[in-house]
């Protein structure tokens, strides 16, 4: 586990290793070692901070401070199609894996948007096709939910699970049913998911279909899964 702590003036210090804490609790540094607090960047150890850290400190923060800058621009350049920017940020050593405070990835953001080549390129640069959000869902269900059958392709071929659960039970089709995404739900089909399992309310994908208010779309996506249950 890694620690931060607060210095005097409320800036956040980390994140540093337990051996270190412990050190520098040795060394009088702080009163006790206990931890106060979670917060989005992690554990805290606070509790009777009782003279400045080592210079070291404010450098690892720095430096922890201006990796997450690059992580929250490259969040911001594949929510908004900016790829030459993303792969730039990538060489830079961008982390690919980067998250929001909710969850969601670059590669869901990618994929939300439809940009299949920055799908691949985060892939490749580490990171993970299957990574989950606060609410339990991949950049496939994002996909699968923005009907981005060219982002659902590029996925697929990475190696998502087509059958990914989030925490309602739910399947990328159940949402490209209940988001009217037919694109999308044509590529899933095509790719062998499932159209008849249920989710956590005993909803299939096919009730979604034939709950969406636009005719077209809903008999579209019924004649989607009506060929795979065939």
């Amino acid at each position: 586990m890694t620690y931060y702590f607060l210095d005097p003036q409320g800036g956040v210090q980390g994140p540093f290793p337990a051996a270190q804490m412990r050190a520098w609790l040795e060394q009088g540094y702080f009163e006790a070692m206990t931890p106060v607090a979670t917060r989005p960047e992690g554990p805290f150890t606070l509790l009777g901070l009782r003279k400045q850290p080592p210079p070291a400190a404010p450098q690892a923060s720095k430096k922890r401070e201006q990796f997450e800058s690059l992580g929250h621009e490259l969040f911001a350049c594949c929510a908004a199609g900016r790829r030459r920017e993303a792969y730039a940020l990538l060489d830079a050593g961008a982390d690919a894996g980067w998250k929001n405070r909710n969850g969601v990835a670059c590669l869901a953001v990618a994929a939300m948007a439809g940009d299949a080549p920055l799908c691949r390129a985060l892939a490749r640069a580490g990171a993970g096709v299957d990574s989950r959000n606060i609410w339990n869902q991949t950049a496939l269900h994002d996909a699968a939910a923005a009907d981005q059958p060219t982002a659902v392709a590029a996925l697929v071929d990475l190696g998502a699970d087509i059958e990914a659960v989030d925490y309602d039970g739910a399947r990328p089709a159940h949402l490209a049913c209940k988001n009217g995404s037919a694109a999308a739900l044509r590529e899933l089909v095509s790719r062998g998911v499932s159209t008849c399992v249920r989710d956590y309310h005993n909803w299939t994908p096919a009730m979604f279909a034939l709950n969406y208010p636009d005719a077209d779309t809903k008999n579209l996506l019924i004649r989607l899964v009506q060929r795979h249950v065939e």
